[in-house]
């Protein structure tokens, strides 16, 4: 009589492989139907931890922000309040190296300015400020009030001392509305340069269209007169007097650029500088 017994086993062994490889098959292919309902959320740096940090950064940022802001604004109302006092040891008070240039800087163009004191010119920086400029507003203007050239020597420049002499009889004369004025300069140059100063401010700015270009001294002035006379008419401007006020209003600074001499470049775009 034959056994069955080990044909049995295989089979069922089989049954086993079959069901197994069934196992691994839905395991691989369909995950989700062995994840838990509720899965616990994993800790990790990437998933949690970085972008809590990113906010705090942004966060730290702002306020670091606020806080610069903040303290510039002290520092300004402080160098503000300081000016006010005229006096270079209150800058001293400043801990902020720029703001006590700025405190030092503008208290020394003020004095300057209101005593016509060239010391005072000394107490700037020569970078935020530079000292030329303020020594030749000082001197040309303290030499017009006392109506006396030499003032202009004390300028600590040789350039300047020259500039200002050079501008002396000019101004001078525009200010005391007196053109013989011009005949005490010696320079022909310079005698020149006040004649013309002394007409365009005087006349060719009250009435440009009556007014003779040729009582301009030199012959490129006359053409550069001639032009800007032109271009600042235009062909329907019917006021008779025809001052600069009015007209101005008809122009831009673009007819500056063909004009060939010194003297009626600058007088040009001065028309179009604000005051």
């Amino acid at each position: 009589m034959k056994s069955y017994k080990p044909n049995f086993i295989i089979i069922i062994f089989i049954i086993l492989l079959i069901l197994a490889s069934i196992s691994i098959f839905i395991y691989f292919n369909y995950p989700k139907l062995f994840k838990t309902k509720n899965p616990i959320p994993l800790l990790n740096e990437d998933s949690v931890l970085t972008p809590k940090k990113e906010i705090n950064s942004e966060e730290n940022q702002k306020e670091t922000k606020n806080e610069k802001v903040a303290e510039e604004l002290k520092l300004q109302e402080q160098t503000a309040e300081i000016i006010k006092t005229n006096n270079y040891n209150e800058c001293d008070k400043i801990e902020d190296a720029m703001y006590k240039k700025v405190c030092i800087n503008n208290i020394a163009l003020k004095l300057a300015e209101e005593t016509l004191d060239i010391s005072h010119c000394q107490k700037l920086d020569n970078e935020l400020v530079p000292r030329d400029d303020c020594e030749k507003r000082v001197v040309l203007v303290k030499s017009i009030n006392d109506e006396n050239i030499g003032i202009c020597d004390q300028a600590q420049d040789e350039k300047l001392i020259k500039q200002c002499k050079e501008d002396f009889y000019p101004t001078l004369s525009i200010k005391k509305s007196d053109i013989n004025i011009c005949e005490k300069e010696n320079d022909k140059k310079n005698k020149n340069n006040c004649y013309n100063y002394y007409f365009l401010n005087k006349e060719f700015n009250q009435k440009i269209k009556e007014f003779n270009c040729n009582k301009i001294q030199g012959d490129n002035e006359i053409k550069d007169c001639q032009k800007l006379k032109f271009s600042l008419i235009p062909e329907n401007f019917d006021n008779k007097e025809g001052n600069l006020s009015t007209l101005l209003g008809f122009n831009n600074p673009s007819l500056c650029q063909g004009l060939k001499t010194d003297i009626f470049i600058y007088y040009c775009y001065s028309l179009f500088m604000p005051e």
